[in-house]
């Protein structure tokens, strides 16, 4: 009795993941929260850039075992010790996901174009781990884009976001 009360158990909880399946289960929300640039810079004139903070805030979509998300993000590089610079750019990673009751890890890539005048186009793999706090639709996700396209002088754009989510449907 045990063994049959734990496997329905099992497949109750397989039942209501949001990622089981089923592709009908569709959620959207809004997910928001910082980022930081940790793309690698050569050193120039003995003087070398880093990564610095930022901010990430855009749409999120999630259909069975697909996630994908429209982010506007904005990344500070300090340059030297005085200078940094800020850019600003649409950031769309789509991942394949697995996981139970809407917390999942995720594995794809991401799209990435400029919103700065002369600004270019980005790709890359991106991975994410998401944990959401069931019946609430509030999330936590931690997020990496790696960039594979050379942006000029072997730097390679990637960043790294913590967002917090709100589901709403």
């Amino acid at each position: 009795m045990k063994r049959l009360l734990g496997a329905l158990a099992g497949i109750a909880l397989l039942g209501m993941s949001s990622n089981a399946f089923a592709l009908p289960f569709v959620s959207l929300g809004v997910v928001g929260g910082p980022n930081y640039n940790i793309s690698t810079y050569p050193t120039v004139l003995g003087t070398a850039a880093s990564g610095g903070m930022g901010y990430s805030a855009g749409l999120s979509a999630e259909a069975g075992p697909i996630a994908a998300k429209l982010l506007y993000t904005s990344l500070t590089t300090d340059v030297g010790t005085l200078t940094s610079s800020t850019s600003k750019s649409l950031q769309i990673p789509v991942h394949f996901t697995m996981g139970l009751l809407g917390s999942y890890v995720g594995f794809g890539g991401f799209l990435e174009n400029s919103l700065e005048d002369g600004g270019g186009s980005n790709y890359g793999l991106s991975a994410g781990v998401k944990v959401a706090i069931p019946v609430t639709g509030l999330s936590v996700e931690g997020l990496v884009n790696y960039g594979l396209k050379d942006q000029g002088g072997g730097v390679k754009g990637s960043t790294a976001a913590l967002l917090l989510g709100f589901s709403f449907l």
